[in-house]
């Protein structure tokens, strides 16, 4: 959604500057830490972190992040991202068990 609806053709986003290739690089950036994880999975939290961020800066660099449907779907992505993976097991601490 943030790639989508930042309006610019790309050569016209290149030629205005960083302020017209921010959308592109934010959205980019957003797909590589969707991406990488798979191939990396020890990396989520990493990636997970900067998607978030990335997701929220797209609210000032892309129409207001993709109209706030492309930052909310960066964001729970990202969260979600860093949430994935093994349980830790118990370091050891009894369980309180109620005695039925």
């Amino acid at each position: 959604m943030i790639l989508r609806l930042t309006l610019a053709p790309v050569q016209t986003a290149v030629t205005t500057g960083f302020n017209g290739i921010a959308g592109w690089l934010v959205g980019g950036g957003m797909i590589l830490c969707g991406l990488i994880p798979w191939a990396a999975p020890s990396q989520r939290y990493t990636f997970g972190v900067i998607g978030t961020i990335l997701a929220v800066v797209s609210l000032v660099t892309s129409n207001m992040g993709g109209f706030l449907l492309g930052m909310l779907f960066g964001v729970v992505g990202g969260t979600l991202m860093v949430a994935w993976g093994k349980k830790k097991p118990n370091r050891g601490r009894p369980v309180a068990r109620t005695g039925r």
